[in-house]
């Protein structure tokens, strides 16, 4: 099974303040993508939609989203949480409770990219990604 049959007609929580595009390449292959920008905000959408998958940034400016995962982890536990974040996911599973080493499901690690040579005036794509941590706690890819 390719990404795109993987991810088509799934629901997808995106909570991040900072548009990194990745709204964009998800519904580009067929994900239906509702993006938040606060921890309330993905509480109310949580509360009105059905969704199979939640990418939790995890600074989201006064709030951590730590918090948002635990919600979820007692109140919609049949969400996947995916962590979004700049750190890797060595630095984010130390900060987990010792009780909950399965609160993320993935880890996807962000950076920042440096401007591509031989863009001539294009903007460069401001972040890659990394996945790690696919396969259930522990488990690096």
């Amino acid at each position: 099974m390719d990404i795109k049959q993987l991810l088509a007609g799934l629901n997808i929580l995106l909570v991040d303040d900072e548009a990194l595009g990745i709204d964009s390449v998800l519904t580009r292959v067929g994900a239906r993508v509702v993006t938040c920008s606060s921890i309330e905000q993905a509480q109310m959408e949580l509360g009105a939609h059905a969704f199979q998958v939640a990418l939790i940034d995890q600074n989201l400016g006064m709030s951590r989203g730590i918090q948002l995962a635990l919600w979820l982890y007692e109140h919609r536990p049949d969400v996947v949480r995916i962590s979004l974040s700049g750190r890797n996911a060595d630095d984010i599973r130390r900060t987990l409770p010792p009780d909950k080493p399965d609160l993320y499901a993935a880890y996807l690690v962000t950076a920042p990219r440096a401007k591509a040579p031989g863009l001539q005036g294009r903007a460069a794509p401001r972040h890659r990604a990394r996945a790690e941590g696919f396969g259930g706690p522990g488990a690096e890819c």
